[in-house]
């Protein structure tokens, strides 16, 4: 068989035409000839990938001779169907019925706020999605959790307060309709105050979006923190508590205090890692990394290990049994720099 014979009984290039005419929808939409793109409402419907995939494995083992028509006739109607949704889907009332949302989503905000009375411990769960923002202490012996919230679909605010003397805490919102092309500008950062006297077992989930957690005032038993991508910033309490941080990749800066006795976990995909541990914080740091630069400062001798490579490092005034940060790091590949000031 010939190269042309062999081209002539492939697939149809559904991909590439895709992506050539949603490239001139993109344009005819800046121009403002068309309407903003739904994101949202073609993501609902990723079934239909699911469906167009088989239907184009059927018309590949069909007879030559139909072979290429079929493949045709699957592919400009994928297409043709992602566009309509994409541009033309508004107020479509079939597309309503199937439960499909076809209008853009409204960015709305709501004041939170919880004091409950005598509470000697708090459980928090933060789950910010891909709008980002900022974690603050409030005033001493004020709410338990005050701030703005801002969400596109629906608020999930929980609250528990137990006879024992303890309160938990939930707050969650379904931000689907952000992939909506016009919501992309106007995502708003999350605004939260907790409060610093009142000892807090803290989640904090982000999907994307820059966050910033200034947690150096408060008073932590455990966080744990598990983060998608944007950069971040987190300043850390002094104490006794475990730190566990997950993160798929972006601009990560954390600061460690003074003192205290903390076991953390780095988890990081890629990107760059940037940690800044005190001169009177003693600390040993385990390193498996898979590639990318290690650089830390000079307080730190390698103990076990290779210098560019995984390896254990500790300051001359660590002891196992005594205060300091005992850290572990597991990332892919990017940057890990260790200093002791900002």
């Amino acid at each position: 068989m010939s190269k042309q014979e062999s081209r002539n009984n492939g697939g149809f290039p559904t991909g590439p035409l895709f992506l050539v005419l949603i490239g001139v929808l993109f344009l005819l939409r800046n121009t403002g000839t068309l309407p903003d793109a739904n994101w949202g409402a073609l993501i609902q419907l990723w079934p239909l990938a699911l469906i167009f995939m088989g239907l184009n494995l059927v018309a590949q083992n069909s007879p030559r001779m139909i072979r290429g028509p079929l493949s045709f006739l699957v592919g400009i109607t994928a297409v043709s169907i992602a566009i309509f949704v994409l541009f033309f889907s508004e107020d479509n009332a079939l597309l309503a019925r199937l439960g499909i949302r076809t209008t853009p989503a409204e960015m709305m905000s709501e004041t939170i706020s919880f004091d409950p009375q005598d509470v000697s411990q708090a459980e928090i769960e933060l789950n910010l999605s891909s709008t980002g923002g900022d974690i603050y202490a409030l005033e001493p012996n004020g709410d338990l959790i005050n701030g703005e919230v801002f969400f596109t679909d629906r608020l999930i605010f929980e609250t528990e307060e137990t006879n024992n003397g303890e309160a938990k805490v939930v707050l969650d919102t379904n931000n689907f309709g952000a992939f909506n092309w016009n919501l992309a500008g106007e995502a708003q950062r999350w605004q939260v105050g907790l409060n610093p006297s009142t000892p807090l077992d803290l989640v904090i989930n982000s999907g994307s979006g820059s966050i910033d957690l200034d947690l150096d005032l408060m008073t932590i038993t455990d966080l744990n923190v598990d983060l998608g991508s944007g950069s971040s910033s987190i300043a850390l309490p002094d104490g006794e508590y475990d730190f566990d941080l997950d993160i798929g990749s972006g601009a990560t800066r954390i600061v460690f205090p003074d003192n205290g006795r903390i076991s953390a976990t780095l988890d990081g995909g890629s990107g760059s890692f940037t940690l800044t541990i005190p001169e009177g914080m003693p600390a040993r740091v385990d390193i498996d990394s898979g590639s990318g630069g290690i650089s830390l400062d000079s307080r730190f001798t390698l103990v076990d290990g290779e210098r560019n490579g995984d390896g254990i490092w500790e300051t001359d005034d660590y002891s196992r049994s005594g205060d300091g940060l005992e850290l572990f790091v597991d990332i892919g590949s990017g940057s890990f720099r260790v200093n002791d000031q900002e």
